[in-house]
């Protein structure tokens, strides 16, 4: 057996890694009966340019999609540190 350089191991393995798709949006959560989270209810969107050359979020038709899930964690974003008046 000889030695394999890093990319050929990576070009072996890529087929068996999970693949995060970032191009989704959740519009709801799926839960059972005791509020047990058991889904994501997702549509696929795609990123578009308007009139002012700004990139807007629209939803794909017909890309509607449940995800199974038994845990959810929400990614809301960190904009900085909150600016305090010292004067109180």
């Amino acid at each position: 057996m000889g030695f394999y350089k890093l990319h050929d191991i990576v070009g072996m393995l890529w087929p068996h890694i999970f693949r995060v798709d970032y191009e989704v949006l959740t519009k709801r959560f799926v839960g059972d009966e005791n509020g047990t989270v058991k889904g994501l209810e997702v549509v696929r969107v795609r990123w578009e340019k308007c009139e002012t050359d700004k990139f807007q979020c629209k939803e794909t038709e017909g890309s509607e999609d449940i995800i199974e899930a038994d845990l959810v964690l929400l990614a809301m974003g960190f904009l900085g540190l909150e600016l305090v008046d010292k004067r109180y």
